[in-house]
Parts: C-alpha cells; sequence; structure tokens
C-alpha cells in the first residue's frame, strides 16, 4: 500500500495468460495473486472482499496453474 496525498491506495497484482500473434492480442485467463502477508491476515482479505478460497500461492505456481 502506498500513502499518497493524505490517501491510501491498494493495488490489484494478477497473472495472466495471453497469446499474441502479429497485431492480434488477447487475455486467455488470470488469476489474483495474494501477497504471503495479506493470506496471515484474513480480516484484512474479508473486508476488501477476497474469499477464504484464495490463498497465497508464489507467482509461478499461479502461472503453471492458469
Amino acid at each position: 500500500m502506498v500513502r499518497r496525498l493524505g490517501k491510501l491506495e491498494n493495488c490489484l497484482v494478477t497473472v495472466h495468460l495471453d497469446y499474441a500473434v502479429d497485431d492480434f492480442h488477447c487475455l486467455i485467463d488470470g488469476e489474483l495473486f495474494l501477497p504471503e502477508s495479506w493470506d496471515q491476515d484474513r480480516d484484512r482479505c474479508r473486508e476488501a472482499g477476497i474469499p477464504d478460497t484464495v490463498v497465497y500461492r508464489p507467482k509461478w505456481r499461479i502461472a503453471r496453474t492458469v
């Protein structure tokens, strides 16, 4: 989280599977990346609307299953 101008900002990190050929690009699939520190704070996740089924996984592991 970044605090700027008195505002608290959150960001969303995802892992995507894309397809691109010449000028054609499309998103095939994507998964939310949940940082390990957030996974250990389930109250914070619930407040942000993140289901309990979403847990920390390294980005490389998400990429292998997308």
